[in-house]
This record gives structure tokens, C-alpha cells and sequence, in this order.
């Protein structure tokens, strides 16, 4: 793949030095990128003021004029899916070329550690256990060997913020120089959009923008927070732009906001970790609603979807963090991550409860399978596959008396122990407030009863270590709940 700069000769010719602005692009364009096919497409950059700029792809010519500031913008008309590489050019006072473009659906990939955790596993990264089949390593050989020439990955570097979108371009999966960039990509992202290919049979981009430890804040602009109470108070009120000691958009500035507009199919997100170990929960639905809404405003998509990633159980309160921690804290993060599922639109989370092999690593090995369940979501939410069980059992109705209480879940078809010891982790709360355990029995297509005596709650999987108790006939683990009345 190459990109080719052809100077502009007329320009040297009269001797103009520096008196026009060669016609440059958005960082994320590059040779061996993907296009976002089915909508009509952005493509942006700069010149000199009043410079014409010429776009040609795929058959079509589309032109701007530079503005006073330098900048440009043209819209192609909707793309079919394309596997096979085409040329785009650019022409201002110079021309630049792009080949082997391809049109398919891209794909956003966002987060924390877990969704930067990468496919070549560096060191103090957890391997499976011994006799458990090491699919990332084998996944990254059979890439590097066979490369699929129509999934293609885009990389963000972190660590150079005050650059603008730094990264190593576009490369096929695995192939030529991709394979080292491969190594490098975050393995959920990898066989996420694998797994695509799989199933859509069209070309997919892989867009990673991530960084281990982060917030939400930082991938929040700033101006996502201007009007509401989290701007009021804390050291908000006197600092603005500090969002409970985080710096509002840090990366969202330089690793974000430079591609928005680029064409994409939806997002995959897999962070919370950080905004639990230091804020305890605090705001966090808010401060998701707010991260989705301004990522969809500065696309100007509409409503793309978002599909999320439950955090894994984890011993929180045996760390020394800067807040402290209860069993129920992750709990509770569980609830208003799924919470946010139901306030905020187009947004779908896949459940982990069952991944976690060690409750002191807050970094759960099998990625492969968390790839493989927001697939699912993606072909059932996204593509409208029909009968593709994605989610686990989901609490959507508490119905009953003091003594006998019915609960009713979404995604419960076949609803059935997680082991061999029953349904587990269930607990009624009595009338002295005191919680204790109690064994559930399955009353019909996606029902549970529990009996007690002058019930006045019901909860499931209310602990930070809880593993599952509850699957479906998908083997999909049930949503922690807490409802009292």
C-alpha cells in the first residue's frame, strides 16, 4: 500500500515559496483503509484559502473549496461494499494518492486496558491455564501465515498527546508489516472484527483508539460537561474542565476528536475499571450518556451503536485504591452499566461474569470469547440476524406477595443452573432488612419463583466475586440485580 505526493510543479515553477499550502487530509485516511459502506461518506483536510480540491473514488468526482481557514470537506455519495482495493485521489496544488481502498463496515474499538490488552501478549499479561487452548497465540500464527486481506486495522498510539491523532496507518491483519501491527491491536477488537468477517462476508476496518487506565473523562470533551452538575461541583466548580480530579477530553482531544466524522458502523467499548477504583461508581451512568452523546453528535451519524463490555469480577476490597470499596461496590457498577443499556439508546452490553479466571487479575485472559459475544450482539442488534442469543437472562419484571415472588427475564430461554449445584446467588431480604440465601425454581419459559416469608427484596449475583449462578439455554450468564419494595 503507498501514498504518493506529486509536488506542484506551476507552483515551483513561479517561484511561490510557502505562498500555497499543499492540499492535505485527515490523519485517518491513508492508503489500505476501509470506507464505511451504505452512507454517504465525509472526507476532509486542509489547503491554502480558496485552493479547489478534487476527490475521486470509486467512479466519483466531488469538489470543495478551501475556506479562510485552510479547510476543506467533501461528501461522497453511499458506497456498495467493495473487496476489491481502488485508488483515491486528491488534487489540489499537488495530488495525492491512496490505493487499495476497500468499502465495508468499520468498526471503533475504545477503552481501558481490557480492550487495549493485545493480541501478541506482552509481559505481566495473564496466559490461560495449563491444558486451556491459548487461541490468542494461535490466532496472531494463523494471521501472520494466512492474513485475510479484507480486515484491515487502523491503530491510535498512545503516549504522544499533544500530536494529533498519532498513529502507524492502515494494515491488513496480519500481512506484510501488519503482522507486527497485529501483535500490537487489541485482541477483543481483533476477534471481534473477525468474527464479522465471518459472518457479514464484507470488508470490516478496525479503528483502536485506547489506553490502560484511563477514565471515561478523559475520552469525554470537555464541552460534553458545560451546563451540568458535574461541572458545578467537587473541583469543578473552581477548576473547570477537572471532572472529579480527571482532565475532561485529554485523549479525547488528540486520540478521538481528529477522526470523528470518518464513516463507521458503530463502537465497541470495554472500560469502567478506572472510574470505579477512584470515583466508586460515582456519576458513571452520567458520565456514559454523556460520552455516547457527544461521540454521536461529533459523527453526525445519528445514534450509532454502542455495544459494551461488563466489567469482570474482580476483589476490589482487598486493593488499597484512592476510595474505598464494600463487596457490593461492583455490584452496583454492574447495575448501572446495564442501567445503561436501557437510558441511553442503541446501546447493548455482553456479560463476563464467567470469563474472570483469577478474582485478583483485573485482566481476564479469554478475550476470544469476549470478541465472540459482542459478535453476537452486533449480528442480532446490529445486523438483524434473527435468532442469535447474545445476552444473558436480564431481570424485566418482579411480580408477587409477602410469601411467593415470580421474576421475569429478557434473554431467558431455558433458564438453568450454572453448575452442577443448582441455581446459586440468589438471596431474599426478610422484613428485619437481614438478606438471606434462597434457592429459586424455574415456574415456566423465562420465570423464576422464590418463597419466603414477608419477602420485601430479591437480588442475584450481589458480591464482587460472584462468577454466575444463572445461565440461559446459551450458556449466558444472568445480569446481577438488587429490587426491594
Amino acid at each position: 500500500m503507498r501514498m504518493v505526493t506529486v509536488a506542484g510543479i506551476l507552483a515551483m515553477a513561479i517561484g511561490v515559496n510557502g505562498a500555497r499550502a499543499e492540499v492535505a487530509v485527515a490523519k485517518v485516511f491513508g492508503a489500505g483503509m476501509v470506507l464505511q459502506r451504505g452512507m454517504a461518506l465525509p472526507v476532509w483536510g486542509t489547503a491554502a484559502p480558496g485552493e479547489r480540491v478534487t476527490v475521486a473514488f470509486a467512479g466519483q468526482e466531488k469538489q470543495a473549496t478551501a475556506g479562510a481557514d485552510g479547510t476543506w470537506r467533501v461528501l461522497l455519495d453511499k458506497l456498495p461494499p467493495n473487496a476489491q482495493g481502488r485508488e483515491m485521489a486528491v488534487t489540489g496544488t499537488n495530488v495525492l494518492k491512496f490505493d487499495d481502498v476497500l468499502v465495508g463496515d468499520v468498526w471503533l474499538c475504545g477503552g481501558q486496558s481490557n480492550m487495549e490488552y493485545t493480541l501478541a501478549r506482552s509481559k505481566g499479561m495473564s496466559a490461560p491455564p495449563a491444558g486451556v487452548k491459548d487461541v490468542s497465540t494461535e490466532a496472531l500464527a494463523e494471521a501472520k501465515a494466512h492474513p485475510d486481506g479484507a480486515l484491515r486495522i487502523f491503530r491510535v498510539e498512545k503516549g504522544r498527546l499533544k500530536e494529533t491523532l498519532p498513529n502507524d496507518g492502515w494494515h491488513i491483519a496480519g500481512g506484510d508489516a501488519g503482522g507486527d501491527a497485529l501483535g500490537k491491536f487489541s485482541a477483543i477488537g481483533y476477534f471481534f472484527g473477525k468474527g464479522l468477517r465471518t459472518q457479514e462476508n464484507v470488508p470490516v476496518g478496525l479503528i483502536g483508539s485506547y489506553w490502560g487506565g484511563s477514565r471515561i473523562e478523559v475520552w469525554t470533551p470537555a464541552s460534553a460537561f458545560v451546563g451540568t452538575d458535574l461541572a458545578k461541583t467537587g473541583t469543578a466548580a473552581t477548576r473547570p474542565g477537572l471532572i472529579d480530579g480527571s482532565i475532561a477530553g485529554r485523549y479525547y482531544d488528540t486520540m478521538v476528536a481528529p477522526m470523528a466524522g470518518f464513516g463507521i458502523k458503530g463502537m465497541i467499548w470495554y472500560q469502567g475499571e478506572s472510574n470505579l477504583l477512584e470515583t466508586n461508581n460515582k456519576d458513571y451512568l452520567q458520565k456514559f450518556s454523556l460520552l455516547a452523546r457527544s461521540w454521536r453528535a461529533a459523527w453526525g451519524e445519528g445514534d450509532f451503536p454502542i455495544g459494551t463490555v461488563q466489567i469482570a469480577p474482580l476483589y476490589y476490597t482487598k486493593r488499597k485504591d484512592p476510595v474505598p470499596h464494600t463487596t457490593e461496590t461492583l455490584p452496583e457498577f454492574w447495575a448501572i452499566q446495564e442501567k445503561a443499556t436501557e437510558q441511553v439508546k442503541n446501546v447493548g452490553m455482553v456479560e463476563t461474569l464467567d470469563l474472570a479466571d483469577s478474582l485478583g487479575n483485573i485482566h481476564p485472559w479469554n478475550k476470544w470469547e469476549v470478541g465472540s459475544r459482542l459478535v453476537n450482539w452486533a449480528r442480532a442488534e446490529v445486523y438483524g440476524e434473527k435468532g442469535v442469543e447474545w445476552s444473558g437472562p436480564v431481570l424485566t419484571n418482579v411480580d408477587g406477595t409477602a410469601t411467593r415472588v415470580i421474576l421475569t427475564f429478557s434473554h431467558g430461554n431455558g433458564l438453568k443452573a450454572a453448575g452442577e449445584k443448582g441455581i446459586e446467588g440468589f438471596e431474599v431480604e426478610g422484613a428485619d432488612g437481614h438478606w438471606s440465601a434462597a434457592v429459586p425454581k424455574v415456574v415456566g419459559d423465562a420465570k423464576l419463583q422464590l418463597d419466603g416469608a414477608r419477602l420485601r427484596g430479591v437480588r442475584y449475583g450481589w458480591r464482587e466475586d460472584f462468577r454466575g449462578g444463572l445461565v440461559n439455554a446459551a450458556g449466558l450468564p444472568a445480569v446481577p440485580f438488587e429490587k426491594q419494595w
